[in-house]
């Protein structure tokens, strides 16, 4: 392969891919337009569709909140709970450590005083 040739490899496709950007830079602007006029229709319709599906909706969002509220306690109290069950299991291995060193103490042979000499 020439040098020349490979040039003009180059050349052609940097020119296919100026294109393509081209093209792109061309459809970017009107998808930017569409998104713009599609936010404009959308800001429209939030209040008629907000006026038509809040008596429907509307029942339920107290229900929604207290179970959510319901919800939050429950996980407190497993909190809670695993937390004193910890501390009680905590004590019950120091209370038991207690009574192993008492019992090992008084199992232990009494040391023969010594005498003054």
């Amino acid at each position: 392969m020439n040098v020349a040739a490979a040039i003009r490899s180059a050349k052609a496709r940097l020119k296919e891919i100026t294109n393509y950007i081209e093209d792109l830079d061309e459809s970017l602007a009107a998808l930017k337009l569409q998104a713009e006029e599609a936010a404009i229709l959308e800001e429209k319709a939030a209040p008629r569709w907000t006026k038509a599906t809040s008596p429907a909706v509307s029942p339920f969002l107290p229900a929604r909140d207290d179970l959510h509220r319901r919800r939050e306690q429950a996980l407190r109290l497993i909190d809670q709970a695993e937390s004193t069950a910890k501390l009680q299991e905590g004590l019950a291995e120091r209370a038991a450590a207690v009574e192993r060193t008492r019992a090992a103490r008084s199992t232990a042979t009494p040391a023969t005083p010594r005498t003054a000499r």
